[in-house]
Formats: C-alpha cells, sequence, structure tokens
C-alpha cells in the first residue's frame, strides 16, 4: 500500500463491522420517525455539549424520489422546529 493510505486497512476493517444499528447506538445516524430522530437529536446534543449544524443524508440508493422527499419534508415540518435555539456569539 502507499505511504497516502497508512492505516487504511484498519479503517477499512472497521467500517465492514458497521451496522445501521451501531451506526445510531453512536448517534452516527439518525433514523426513525420524526419523533425518534428528536430524540436521537437532543441525545447527540447532549453528549457532545451542543452544536451549530449537522450534514444530513437522505439515503437515495435504497428510497424512492417520493420517500426521500417525503422524508425530508418530515424532517423540515416536524423535526426542525423542535431546535430553534440559536447558538450563542461569541
Amino acid at each position: 500500500l502507499s505511504k497516502d493510505y497508512a492505516g487504511y486497512e484498519k479503517q477499512r476493517k472497521m467500517f465492514e463491522t458497521l451496522t445501521i444499528d451501531k451506526l445510531i447506538a453512536n448517534r452516527a445516524a439518525w433514523v426513525g420517525s420524526p419523533a425518534e430522530v428528536r430524540e436521537q437529536i437532543a441525545g447527540y446534543a447532549e453528549a457532545i455539549g451542543g452544536f451549530d449544524f449537522a450534514a444530513l443524508q437522505v439515503n437515495f440508493h435504497t428510497l424512492s424520489l417520493e420517500d426521500s422527499m417525503r422524508s425530508i419534508e418530515l424532517f423540515a415540518s416536524d423535526v426542525m422546529p423542535h431546535f430553534t435555539t440559536a447558538p450563542a456569539l461569541a
């Protein structure tokens, strides 16, 4: 292997063991109903002392376009309004 990929084999083995259940348990994925996702976000925020923003991905490869759009709409209407506190400015 190239020196540019030091530790890559260890990382690859770690990725091979990932499951959706592990991702959810480690707060690396927010999955479920709007109520479940709100609980997951609140737990994550509490665990790390809050956060300013999150990058979200809807897995378009396993969901139809209609289901993907519905997921985004539910997030916007039923999850985001519960997290309206702006971060404090330094």
